[in-house]
């Protein structure tokens, strides 16, 4: 099968005569043009995201901590952060971080201005009092309390400290229920 085609040029007529076979192979050769073209360019895409991605996701050189660890927040330990505020001048600071893997509270506690007879992890929130979660040693105590730890917590009590509805509490004879506190709170 032949199929012409004729092209009109100020000099005169051109007949180009093309077979069916001719026409499919120019029209095969012109999409394999078109498909290596998407390639290409599916492929300079796919290059530009990876990297991105691949950048976004380097090795953690900027001292950030494993999303394993939580930061908790340095609480200062007052009076007035009591349900009811004593007066005393005492003062005191937490810092510590959470492990999630482990469960496990590692702590440094200090103060002044006070004698503790006991300390606690308690739950409440800010200016409510609650019940002890878990004890902080046993006195006498000597400031500061550097990387202790806290036994395993349970799932609830993670929940409960994570959300902010925990406290340290610092308890004095003349304050047995508390003479300073200060929330626990991850940033």
């Amino acid at each position: 099968m032949i199929f012409l085609a004729a092209h009109v040029k100020s000099a005169g007529w051109y007949v180009f005569a093309f077979t069916f076979q001719t026409i499919v192979s120019l029209n095969l050769n012109i999409n394999l043009m078109k498909t290596r073209d998407k390639i290409f360019r599916l492929a300079v895409g796919l290059f530009f995201t990876l990297s991105f991605v691949m950048s976004s996701c380097s090795s953690d050189d900027d001292g950030d901590q494993p999303s394993n660890i939580v930061q908790l927040q340095n609480s200062t330990l007052t009076s007035d952060q009591e349900e009811v505020p004593n007066g005393s001048t005492a003062t005191g600071t937490f810092t510590g971080t959470y492990d999630r893997n482990t469960k496990i509270i590692t702590y440094s506690l200090s103060w002044n201005g006070i004698t503790p007879t006991n300390m606690h992890f308690h739950k409440g929130e800010l200016k409510k009092s609650g019940p002890v979660v878990i004890p902080i040693g046993q006195a006498p105590y000597t400031s500061p309390i550097t990387n202790a730890q806290t036994r395993m917590l349970t799932n609830a009590e993670e929940a409960d400290m994570l959300a902010g509805l925990w406290y340290v509490n610092v308890h004095s004879a003349a304050n047995p229920g508390g003479e300073i506190r200060g929330q626990v709170r991850p940033q």
